[in-house]
Parts: structure tokens; C-alpha cells; sequence
């Protein structure tokens, strides 16, 4: 591949620490795209740093590592996932960079390779953070919240406007919303808002996921910046940014149930474990799992005409009426598994009414029934 790359840049990087930022930024980067440069990485070694750069054009993440030697400054752009393939199968402490003959050589004890390098010229510009307009959101905070929802969002591209996660900041309520439409994860909490920020904007769920993994330790606040089309995002070492996703989001205050009458509150990993068991027993065209409430009794069963069935028993704190209903248990497992509670609350009314997930009042989680014969 013919390049117009005029640099001499040369330096060395400890090797976990480069794995680990090109992991998150090789995590954008498509593996085909009608834009070739797009499936480039791009490295800019300056001042004994070296930042990582990648875009997809939807989402852009600039990533800082500063376990490095630069002996010669300089900008190279190289194919993403065959670096971080090389870097994977490395096992030295520090690999060595240079740029020799118009090639990215690249070695580690014994081993070498020569990596094509495209024109820095062709790769996007990466939107800048607007600083004055910073506000700040704490990081344990911000990250559990995209935890807490990004895995409802849609991934059909036909409703697009379910393909982000909801980012409401009001007032000093903060609030994260997703959904495909069949579940509705809302993640909640209490935020200083000093500047009185009031946003309200669709983003990326790929966008937060990415910026949830770059947080680390040391970051107390994530500073954030919503401007016409875009809202960035910076921690200590990384800067992430997103296009907005233009569309109506649902009144997602409205969606959750005001009459569920009935309220279990379940070890979170009893029930987990109750819910995974019940799981094996289904299929594509079976994916039910029933829910049958007794006094102090609680079955769940299962039945797959290919697969075989399952009847599970728990016992539980009901004294009512017997009544049944059917979820898929896939989404129920989903938010059990990454919430990190020890109790959970169920919420039920009916058999054709949404359940409801509660934690106190940081966390509700809606899905829907399924009909069952």
C-alpha cells in the first residue's frame, strides 16, 4: 500500500500497558468498511507519551499511555487489529517501534515485523473537547449506571433511536435509559449540577460501553460536554466522543407500571441460579420459563419440545393467591448478572402486566411478559 507518511518516529512501550489501550481502542474500529482508513489505528509518540487514536465516525476515543520512551517523535498509521494481533502474541516486558523505509518495525526479543503504514493525512480529525463547557459526573457513579443499561439498547439498525442509551441530566437528577422495546433498563441517581446543566440527548450505546471500560482507579470524575451533535467525554487518560443519535426516545416515566401489587424481594443469586438452570431447558421456539406463585412457594418450569423440561422450586414469603407468568429469561439473567446486589425486588401484577426489577430507588429494570398456551 503506497503511503505518503513522512516521519521518523521511534519508541518504546511496556507492553501490558499498550495491550490494554489498544484493546479499548481497537474495540471501535470495524473490521470492514467502505472507508479503508477507517480500520486504522492512529499512534502519535510526542514528549514520552504516546496517544492512540480510532473512530468509526460514530464514536472517536484518543487514549494516552505514558509507560513509554520516545527517542524520536512522530505520527504512524497502521492497520488496528493486526497491531494489536502482534501485541497479543508478544511476551517481552517492553516492544520497540520504529519507522524504517516507510514500514512500522516493530520488536520484541527475538521477534520482528514490518507493518504497512497508511497516509496520516486521510485519517479523520477527532473532535475537540470543549473545556469551558465541561460539567462532571462521579466516576463509580457514571460507570455502574452504563453498566446498569447499556445491554437493553436495541441492536436493530430499523429503530435507531433504541440503538443509544437516554442521557438525562436536570436539575440534580441524573438519569440513563435504554431499551429494544421488550425490556427497559433506567439506572438513576443523585448529581451535584452546579451549572445547572439540562441535557437531554440520545447516545451510542457502543459509545458509553466503551467509555465505562476506559475508566480506571484513579479517575474520580468524568468530565462531559454536549454540543449540537456530539458529547465528549474525558477521564484521566482517554477522551471519548459521540454523534448523537437523532430520533424520539420513549416517555420512559410513563412505560413503568403504577399498579403492581405484588413485591418479592429474592437473594439476587438464588434467584441467578434458579433462572440459569430453568434457561437450559429452552430453545429458540420455547423460550418461556413460567413462574408459578404459590403460598411460600415459588416453581419455575420450562418445556422445549426438542430439548425436554424442567420444574424448579423456591421457597419464598407469599401468602397470597396462586397466579402464573412467563418471561424469557434472558432478560432477567442479563440484569441479575451485572447489578452486584445482594437483593433484588420483583414487582408483579398479572400475567399480561410488565414486570419490574427494583434497587431502591437508583435502579428499575421493565420487562414483558410472554403469552404462553
Amino acid at each position: 500500500m503506497a503511503t505518503k507518511t513522512v516521519t521518523t518516529a521511534k519508541w518504546r512501550a511496556d507492553r501490558r500497558e499498550l495491550l490494554e489501550a489498544l484493546s479499548h481502542v481497537a474495540s471501535i474500529v470495524p473490521a470492514k468498511s467502505p472507508k479503508p482508513i477507517l480500520q486504522n489505528v492512529m499512534l502519535t509518540a510526542m514528549e514520552n507519551q504516546l496517544q492512540l487514536a480510532a473512530t468509526d465516525l460514530d464514536v472517536s476515543i484518543s487514549y494516552n499511555m505514558d509507560r513509554v520512551e520516545v527517542h524520536r517523535p512522530g505520527t504512524v498509521v497502521v492497520y488496528a487489529h493486526k497491531l494489536l494481533n502482534i501485541i497479543q502474541e508478544l511476551t517481552a516486558q517492553h516492544v520497540d517501534f520504529e519507522v524504517v523505509e516507510s514500514m512500522l518495525r516493530v520488536d520484541a526479543d527475538k521477534s520482528t515485523f514490518r507493518v504497512v503504514m497508511d497516509d496520516t493525512s486521510e485519517f479523520p480529525t477527532l473532535p475537540e473537547f470543549p473545556a469551558k463547557d465541561e460539567f462532571q459526573v462521579p466516576k463509580d457513579v457514571f460507570a455502574t449506571m452504563i453498566k446498569r443499561t447499556e445491554f437493553a439498547a436495541a441492536r436493530e439498525q430499523a429503530r435507531y433511536s433504541f440503538n443509544g442509551i437516554l442521557f438525562h441530566f436536570a436539575k440534580s437528577k441524573l438519569d440513563l435509559v435504554a431499551t429494544d422495546g421488550k425490556r427497559l433498563a433506567w439506572a438513576r441517581a443523585k448529581v451535584s449540577n452546579r451549572k445547572k446543566i439540562d441535557v437531554n440527548v440520545i447516545v451510542p450505546a457502543k459509545g458509553f460501553s466503551l467509555l465505562s471500560k476506559v475508566v480506571r482507579d484513579d479517575d474520580e470524575k468524568i468530565g462531559l460536554s454536549v454540543t449540537d451533535n456530539q458529547i465528549l467525554a474525558r477521564t484521566k487518560r482517554a477522551k471519548v466522543s459521540c454523534r448523537l443519535i437523532e430520533g424520539q426516545f420513549p416517555s420512559y416515566e410513563e412505560v413503568v407500571p403504577k399498579d403492581c401489587d405484588k413485591a418479592f424481594t429474592f437473594s439476587t443469586d438464588e434467584l441467578l441460579s434458579k433462572l440459569r438452570q430453568s434457561h437450559i431447558m429452552t430453545d429458540q421456539e420455547s423460550r418461556a420459563v413460567r413462574f408459578t406463585f404459590e403460598p411460600n412457594l415459588l416453581r419455575f418450569s420450562s418445556q422445549a419440545v426438542n430439548v425436554g423440561e424442567s420444574k424448579i422450586e423456591m421457597v419464598i414469603d407469599y401468602g397470597g393467591e396462586e397466579f402464573e407468568v412467563a418471561f424469557n429469561p434472558e432478560y432477567l439473567i442479563e440484569p441479575l448478572k451485572i447489578l452486584g446486589e445482594e437483593t433484588i425486588v420483583l414487582k408483579l401484577k398479572d400475567q399480561d402486566t410488565p414486570g419490574i426489577l427494583e434497587v431502591g430507588d437508583a435502579y428499575v429494570y421493565i420487562v414483558m411478559p410472554i403469552k404462553t398456551m
